[in-house]
């Protein structure tokens, strides 16, 4: 397998991300197929918040991994204690989005919740927005 740089047309400031092998092989390999939705995970953070942008790409890198795993360590425990000032339930997620993208027993179970919590997110919100233009 070879290490390829993709790039998706994301516009203006696009990322780079790592995929390992081709897309057939993504398609094929459980674990390939995994790594690529974490990706997308990556990429649309990076395009509804652009300036965490260059910050992502940094830390998507093979060689960020040293910095990646503590980084999402402490962010998954600041996500823990999000009843303290500062820190946030955000942290949870984004601790756990770096984790995957070394531990591959992580990428299926991080990838199910983060999409599940996306669906939720967006059928929550809708409601809400329906019920507002009701009333108004």
């Amino acid at each position: 397998m070879v290490l390829a740089n993709a790039s998706m047309s994301l516009g203006v400031g696009a990322m780079p991300h790592y995929i390992i092998g081709s897309a057939s092989a993504i398609r094929g390999t459980p674990m390939l197929k995994s790594r690529a939705r974490l990706n997308r995970q990556f990429d649309r953070i990076a395009r509804h918040i652009p300036q965490t942008a260059g910050i992502l790409a940094h830390l998507r890198r093979p060689g960020a991994r040293w910095f990646r795993i503590p980084l999402g360590i402490v962010l998954i425990f600041g996500g823990i204690f999000s009843f303290l000032p500062v820190l946030g339930i955000w942290m949870l997620p984004l601790g756990l989005l770096l984790l995957a993208l070394d531990l591959a027993f992580l990428q299926g179970p991080v990838n199910t919740a983060i999409v599940r919590g996306m669906r939720k997110w967006s059928t929550w919100s809708r409601a809400r927005r329906d019920k507002k233009r009701s009333k108004g």
